[in-house]
This record gives C-alpha cells, structure tokens and sequence, in this order.
C-alpha cells in the first residue's frame, strides 16, 4: 500500500515540472509577498531568435510563429524600429531568456521594462529604441510611463497599447516667400479611424490651375 502523500519518482517530476512553468509564468514568484497574488495577463510562449540572451523584461519584438511543437511560440528579436512597422512589442518577464531558448513575455496593457536609465514620471511618452532592449523617453512614444518599480534597477513601469499603423505626410505651415509660396511638412503617426472624407471645397472662385 502506498503511504499518504507519498509520490512516485515520475509523479514527482511531473510536479516539479508544474511547479517550474508555473514559476515561469510569474503565476507562481516566491517572496513578491500580495503582489504575487494579483490577476496576471495572458502568458506569451516566446523563442529566443535575437542571437543573444535576452535579459529579464526586455522590450522585444515579434517577428513570427514556430509551431513545430505542441505549443505555438512567438519568435522574437531585438527591435529593429520604434514604431512597430517591423513587428508589434513584447516585454520579457523576470528572468533571461538564452540564446534559441524559450521563456514566456507579456503584451500588456500594464508592463514592467527594462529602460536605459532615464528617470521617468507618469505621462512621459516612451517608445523602443532600434537594436537594444531597452525603452527610453521618446516625445512621439508609442507606451505610456507610469513610473520606476522596485523589481530591479532600471526598471519601469508602462502602459502599452496597440502601435498605430500609418505614417502620413501632413503639412505643418505654409507662407509667402517673395513670389513663391512655400510650405512645411512632418511625417506623423496616426490610428486610422473611420471612413475617408468626402471632397471638402476650401478655395473657391478663381482659377487654381496657373
């Protein structure tokens, strides 16, 4: 007869193994006290494509799916933009992923990152930053700063949300330079919305072909 809570060699490594990807998961993080206890987001199964380890929450970004296991794993890489023209953005949980390995990243909408150091305070417009794995305060930045976390130093907290998807041309100023009239431009990112406009008339009256 087997004895009460006795495992068997194979049950054992069964649990073990719960145990580990649990942990993996941040479902299950020793000494983070009632912090642990709070609803986590959805678990991302990433492979490790970058050629280098990826260190614990850093900004990565997809670049495909491997599905030749049972699960279905996001590759990822070191950010090639800012934008996420190349790819949308995950950020790595707290530990390091080496090299062609797997671990498990996040998507948000509330993340920890890895940042290069800049002090940050709520409201500060971060983005990616081209070959690193680090965020950094961006003027035009696609996250949202809340403010630093205690986890490990240089590391914050952001709010993410999708990257818009189109840049535009817009005109920012016009003037008369002598006889010639002149005019400004910016490209910009914008969240397409809607529908297009029909045609608006705003100059109307006189001949606008000379």
């Amino acid at each position: 007869m087997t004895d009460v809570g006795a495992f068997s060699p194979e049950v054992a490594a069964e649990v073990l193994q719960v145990v580990r990807r649990l942990q993996a998961s941040g479902l299950l993080d020793r000494g983070r006290g009632a912090e642990s206890q709070q609803p986590k987001p959805p678990t991302i199964w990433i492979q490790n494509n970058s050629g280098e380890e990826i260190p614990a929450f850093a900004c990565m970004q997809a670049t495909g799916t491997d599905t030749s296991d049972d699960r279905t794993y996001v590759l990822v890489d070191k950010p090639a933009d800012a934008t996420g023209e190349a790819g949308g953005f995950l950020f790595n949980g707290p530990r390091p992923v080496p090299i062609g390995k797997r671990g498990v990243a996040y998507a948000g909408p509330h993340v920890r990152a890895l940042s290069d150091g800049t002090a940050i305070s709520a409201g500060d417009r971060m983005a990616p930053q081209a070959s690193s794995w680090e965020v950094t305060t961006e003027t035009d930045g696609i996250f949202t700063g809340i403010g630093s976390d205690s986890v490990a130093t240089d590391v914050v907290r952001m709010l993410v949300y999708t990257p818009p998807t189109l840049i535009q041309q817009v005109v920012t100023d016009i003037r008369v330079d002598s006889t010639n009239l002149q005019y400004k431009t910016r490209d910009v990112l914008i969240f397409p919305d809607g529908d297009e406009s029909a045609w608006t008339t705003w100059h109307a009256g006189e001949d606008c072909t000379t």
